[in-house]
């Protein structure tokens, strides 16, 4: 590091305009960031569960829609069902909406003398209570509109909103039909829910949670730092690099038209925390030369050539650790990772070379070299950690023992959990929305199972048939609309609507004329159930919310139906938000055990190489997998399950909470070597990198506690595990360690040297 720490004090006013020239240009390009929370968005485009999805989407379309669901004392009443009217007008107008079906526009089979008559339902208001007692009367004794499109109190309707299936993204749409249907309210109440509405919502929040969180934890990191250094380039120096670091990160993002997604809300936070610990390092190290008397330049030079070796070993680990969430299949932990690396790798040189050229042109006053020695309550308590680790580490030992024991016994208790819903808080509007949806009308999602056959073949259509019927009393899935109903209905229609005929005709000929009708009487009546060859079928059912092991079982009795009813004759596949919801569960846990292997792995020979050590390395190893032990058997204590947020702290921990554990390994050696007495090696290394991992876990645990904060359950869960993590790091590095690397030395002296 010699060599560095020369071109550091050589070119230190180029390296300074250099930093504040980009710094510049990428602060341009932050403001042009955008936000992204799309469930398909988490997907790599070859995954076959998005590629089935999208294929059902160019078949039939209709798998982005929203419901807006509209409720008062009587919906079938002249002045609501006006209201209803005006609004699906208005709802169609909207660029980006494809179709809007809703009481006073949907349509209804029909018999006449020349078959059948597709026609509005409602063709004319009701003006007059007989009129109104009619239409209800007809509505409530049609099950397909009784509970799917009208609840069976008429106390609530739906209103259907598709959208066009070429649309990019939904933002733009969904805020103009909010504010429409804001318009509409009084004294109706109008609920708005479906994955798109979900998708907004998260977005807003997200841009909400950044301005909120990201002033409240740089105020707390400042007074962390004046607590920690108490002076003014103490302060300025780390959040310059903080600052730095996620200017130059969300602008590379922007330049590289990479949106932010629902995990990255966390990544000024992140980089705050984390970022800063390498200057922590760095400027601890300066005043502890200050204070043994060097100037400026030698300070500067002693600093990055003792402790840059240790910040740059620190630095390597943690992007190694966020570097192994790439094996993640999910797109967004992906380049989550990638993005969290890059902005780690800028604090990491930012630390190494910006901060001492910067330091190297400030004047030190004689009393901020006496500040840098410290203060005697800390000297007290590292000396008190000292004399635990060198004469009682059975006791520490025992301690980890315990904790291991009491995290491994709760591992069976973990669970996934990825229903997206579960982003927002009990009782957010839209969890709301989400809930009164679901229990009027069954859904505010699809499942969509797509059939590929002959329609008109009679054996076909009776297993379809079948299919439906069963699958209706799984828990979650209702109200199936599918070619099967609409056959059935022109048989009841043409049989004089009675009830007792809506079945589906039993021969080829029967079939093929019902479908001629069909086409007959409007082009698009079949056309979001079959394809135009008449080979491919959809049956889509409503599902309601549910947690993600409901969705999964709800799945497999599906699967087991299909099994049971089409067997290997015909070609089925189930396809909806619900898969990818259960996709992205299975792919979280497979993600995890791949990164949590590959990060230890991976840090092992990276502290082994450097540390000229593989039992140093090892040492390294077993603080950073005690604190993934812990971090696990905290969530299944409390319940927390795995999420796109949780599933990544393992990670993280690895990466991160090895620096305390590096920091002191380096400065043990430094100090062995010199001391050549390992009791007074370690005496000296708590006392002085102690001081500056206190510090740093002080920074890092407050920044992930500010995350707390957040409107988002999954990120509150995340920011307080890695807090805790950050916790058990600082405490393993400070104790598990120093007492794993004295178990066999014995002291060259006859007493261990008391503070």
């Amino acid at each position: 590091m010699k060599k560095v720490s020369d071109f550091v004090i050589k070119y230190s006013k180029t390296i300074i305009t250099f930093v504040v020239l980009i710094t510049i240009i990428m602060g341009y390009f932050v403001s042009k960031i955008e936000i992204q929370a799309g469930i398909e968005d988490m997907f790599p485009d070859h995954n076959p569960i998005v590629q089935r999805f999208n294929r059902a989407n160019d078949q039939f379309g209709g798998m982005t829609f929203a419901v807006l669901m509209m409720e008062d004392d009587n919906i079938i009443d002249s002045e609501t069902l006006h209201k209803i009217a005006n609004l699906t007008e208005e709802l169609e107008k909207i660029s980006g909406v494809e179709e809007v079906v809703s009481l006073t526009n949907v349509d209804q089979i029909k018999g006449n003398l020349f078959g059948i008559e597709i026609s509005q339902l409602i063709k004319t208001i009701p003006e007059t209570k007989i009129e109104e007692d009619e239409l209800k009367e007809i509505i409530m004794n049609n099950d397909q509109y009784s509970g799917s499109l009208i609840s069976k109190d008429c106390k609530a309707t739906g209103i259907t909103v598709t959208f066009g299936k070429d649309l990019a993204d939904t933002l733009q749409p969904v805020q103009e039909i909010k504010k429409v249907a804001q318009s509409y309210i009084g004294p109706e109440k109008i609920y708005f829910t479906g994955n798109p509405v979900i998708v907004n919502d998260a977005q807003e929040s997200l841009k909400g949670d950044i301005f909120k969180l990201l002033p409240f934890v740089l105020a707390i990191f400042i007074l962390i730092l004046w607590l920690s250094f108490r002076r003014v380039s103490g302060i300025l120096l780390p959040l310059a690099t903080v600052l730095i670091s996620i200017i130059w990160t969300i602008g590379a993002l922007a330049l590289l038209n990479k949106p932010l997604s629902i995990i990255s809300v966390a990544l000024p936070i992140l980089l705050v925390s984390v970022g800063s610990a390498y200057t922590i390092h760095i400027i601890a190290r300066l005043q502890e030369e200050l204070a043994a008397g060097a100037t400026g330049i030698i300070a500067v030079k002693n600093a990055i050539t003792h402790v840059g070796i240790a910040v740059l070993i620190a630095g390597i680990t943690t992007i190694v650790g966020f570097g192994s969430l790439v094996f993640s299949d999910l797109v967004i932990i992906k380049e989550f990772a990638l993005s969290t690396a890059f902005g780690i790798a800028i604090a990491l040189a930012i630390s190494i070379f910006f901060v001492p050229a910067v330091y190297a042109h400030i004047s030190v006053k004689s009393r901020e070299k006496k500040s840098a020695q410290g203060n005697r309550s800390l000297t007290r308590g590292f000396a008190w950690v000292f004399n635990l680790v060198s004469q009682k580490s059975y006791f520490v030992f025992g301690v980890v023992i315990l904790m291991v024991l009491i995290s491994l016994l709760g591992m069976p208790r973990l669970y996934p959990e990825t229903g997206y819903l579960n982003y927002f808080k009990a009782d957010s509007s839209t969890r709301i929305a989400a809930a009164i949806v679901d229990q009027r009308f069954g859904g505010s999602g699809t499942l969509d199972i797509i059939i590929q056959g002959d329609v008109k073949d009679p054996d076909l259509l009776s297993r379809m048939a079948e299919f439906q019927d069963a699958a209706v009393q799984i828990d979650g899935l209702n109200n199936p609309i599918s070619i099967v109903t609409l056959l059935r209905t022109v048989n009841q229609a043409l049989n004089g609507d009675d009830p007792s005929m809506k079945v589906i005709p039993t021969t080829r000929q029967q079939i093929a004329q019902y479908l001629l009708l069909l086409n007959m009487s409007g082009p698009d009546a079949t056309k979001p159930y079959l394809t135009f060859d008449e080979q491919t079928s959809r049956i889509q059912f409503l599902m309601e919310n549910m947690e993600g092991s409901k969705i999964q079982q709800a799945l497999e009795q599906v699967d087991q139906l299909i099994l049971n009813h089409f067997s290997d004759k015909y070609q089925v596949e189930v396809t909806g938000m619900p898969v990818l919801t259960n996709e992205i569960s299975n792919l979280l846990i497979r993600s995890q055990i791949q990164s949590i292997i590959a990060s230890i792995l991976l840090t092992f020979v990276i502290t082994s190489i450097l540390l000229k050590s593989i039992k140093r390395g090892l040492f390294c190893c077993l603080t950073i997998i005690l604190t993934v032990v812990v971090n696990f058997g905290v969530m299944s204590w409390l319940k927390v399950p795995l999420d796109i947020a949780t599933t990544m702290i393992a990670s993280i921990a690895v990466g991160i909470g090895v620096d305390y554990s590096i920091h002191i390994s380096t400065r043990y050696r430094e100090e062995e070597n010199s001391k050549h007495d390992p009791y007074l090696a370690m005496q000296n290394t708590i006392q002085h990198v102690g001081r500056a991992n206190l510090y740093n876990a002080f920074a890092v645990i407050a920044g992930f506690c500010v995350l707390l904060l957040s409107s988002f359950p999954p990120i509150v869960s995340f920011g307080g595990l890695t807090a805790l993590t950050m916790v058990v790091s600082f405490s393993s590095a400070i104790f598990l360690l120093p007492s794993l690397i004295l178990l066999k030395p014995k002291a060259t002296q006859n007493y261990v040297k008391k503070l």
